[in-house]
C-alpha cells in the first residue's frame, strides 16, 4: 500500500485548488505571480486591466475559468450596432 501525502498547497483547505470559494490573498498573489512568470517565459503579457482582474477572480476562487472565458468572449464579440449594415 502506498501512502499519500497532502500537498502543501492543500493544507488547511476544505476545497481543492481549482474549486470556487475563498482562497487566502497570499495564494491569490502567488497564483498571479506564477501566471505572469509562465506568460513572460512564453513571451506574453496580460496588459488589459479587465482581463487581469478576471485572472485575479479565478485565483481567488470567486469565478471559474469557464465563467471568465464567457465574459471575455462577450466583451470581444461585436455588438449588433457595431456590425456593418
Amino acid at each position: 500500500m502506498t501512502s499519500q501525502t497532502t500537498p502543501s498547497w492543500h493544507e488547511g483547505r476544505t476545497t481543492g485548488p481549482h474549486s470556487v470559494g475563498n482562497h487566502p490573498e497570499v495564494d491569490v498573489e502567488h497564483a498571479i505571480t506564477l501566471a505572469d512568470a509562465a506568460l513572460g517565459a512564453a513571451g506574453h503579457e496580460v496588459t488589459d486591466d479587465e482581463t487581469r482582474e478576471l485572472g485575479r477572480q479565478i485565483a481567488a476562487g470567486a469565478l471559474t475559468g469557464d465563467e471568465a472565458a464567457a465574459r471575455l468572449v462577450a466583451k470581444l464579440r461585436p455588438k449588433p450596432s457595431d456590425q456593418p449594415s
